[in-house]
Formats: C-alpha cells, structure tokens, sequence
C-alpha cells in the first residue's frame, strides 16, 4: 500500500530492490503523465490465465494522479474472502492482480479480453485496448511495451512454462495459451537486452521469501545484500 500513497502524494519512480537500471528514464517521465509497464505476456497468461497483468515493480506518475487516488480508494474496500487463504492473496488484495482491476475500472476497460481493438495505433503499447484516455493525457496512464522495462521471466519458471507448452498447441480450446507458448517458442526463455531497455527485473522474490509454497526453500535475504550503499533507517 505504501508504495501506491507515496506515488499519489509526492510523485517519482518506485521500482523494486531486484530492478537494475540500464539507462535514463526521462524520455519516459518528461512525456508522460503515468507510466505503469505489465508483466510478461507468458506470466499473466501461463501463471493467472489472463490477457495482461499491471506490474506493480517498477511505477512512475505524477504527484496527485487520479489513477492512484482511485487506488488509495479500492484498497480501503472489503477484500474477497475467497482470497483470505490463497497462497496468491496478496496479488489480489494490494499486487498487481488488484492493480489490473483499478486500472480496468479507470481506463474503461469493462472486462480483461482481447476482444476489443485499440482505437488507434499512434502510441506503443501492448496489444490490448487502452480506454478513453490518450496516453500522453496528463491524467491518462501510459502502458509501455514489455520490450522496453519488463520483458525478462521469471528463470524459476523455466521449467514449468516449458511443461506446459508442451502440448499447447494440440490445445485448441485456449488461444490465449497458445498464444503465449508460440511468444515463449519465439523468443526463447532468456530475452537479449537491446538498446531501447530501460529496466532489467532480475526477480529475487524477497516478498515472498520464507513462505510456504513455490519459494519454500529460499531463505530471507537481509536488505543490506542487496542494496549495500544504501541508508537503512530504524528505530
């Protein structure tokens, strides 16, 4: 939550420890308003069974924006008990699950399908549909190509996606799925970096670091191994 008021009242770039920055990110925050990237295609698709995912990691906006007051809003809401003993709650009550709807709710978007086109293609952006709102509008939020901040995957994933690409393409009852198969075939599962990247997400998954489940053998990691120069404040 803290992440999402800091942005609503001051404004700047909030990115993950596990980010590495690869070059300037004015070109993106002098242009626009809000500038929120999404998970890999293959992530939303093969993990959550959805078209797109909102990346909480890494986030830049302009002090007082709309889109983040409405987030401040949506968390002050009930949270479905049905997500009370999932091992995914948190995606859905503060991450980027949560994050997808408030942005469906502000961009217009009734529903996550690839059903509606873009009304234009001046802009570049994924491939679904963006709302009413133009991206270069100071209250719109620009949505980036995962080419330019988020397009490694998750290397714990590897062998989990390869299983279940696998057989896709026998699967004619899931387009989406075979769509993110036929990108991770392509592409390959570790992406080279181009001159256009701004960000690498390196995912330690220090969040869920200890829990029981997938990361169930990682240990904590303290946050002076990762951010060694930096000033820890305590009490």
């Amino acid at each position: 939550m803290l992440r999402y008021l800091v942005l609503y009242e001051f404004g700047g770039v909030y990115a993950d420890l596990d980010m590495e920055s690869l070059r300037p990110l004015d070109r993106a925050t002098m242009k626009y308003g809000c500038v929120i990237p999404v998970e890999p295609f293959e992530h939303s698709v093969l993990l959550f069974g959805m078209p797109y995912m909102i990346n909480n990691a890494i986030m830049m906006c302009r002090p007082k924006h709309p889109f983040f007051k409405q987030v401040l809003y949506g968390l002050q809401q009930p949270p479905n008990k049905t997500f009370i003993d999932s091992a995914d709650s948190v995606m859905k009550t503060t991450g980027p699950i949560f994050l997808t709807g408030e942005f469906n709710k502000y961009m217009g978007i009734e529903t996550m399908t690839t059903e509606k086109n873009k009304t234009h293609w001046s802009g570049n952006s994924p491939f679904f549909y963006r709302g009413e709102l133009l991206e270069t509008d100071n209250n719109g939020v620009y949505v980036p190509n995962t080419r330019y901040f988020t397009d490694e995957l998750d290397i714990t994933l590897k062998a989990m996606f390869e299983s279940m690409c696998k057989d896709t393409y026998s699967d004619c009852n899931n387009e989406m799925k075979r769509n993110a198969c036929f990108e991770l075939n392509e592409q390959g599962f570790l992406r080279k970096s181009t001159r256009f990247r701004f960000i690498r997400h390196n995912w330690h998954h220090t969040w869920s670091r200890g829990n029981k489940g997938v990361f169930i053998k990682d240990e904590f990691v303290h946050l002076e191994t990762l951010a060694p120069n930096n000033i820890i404040y305590q009490k």
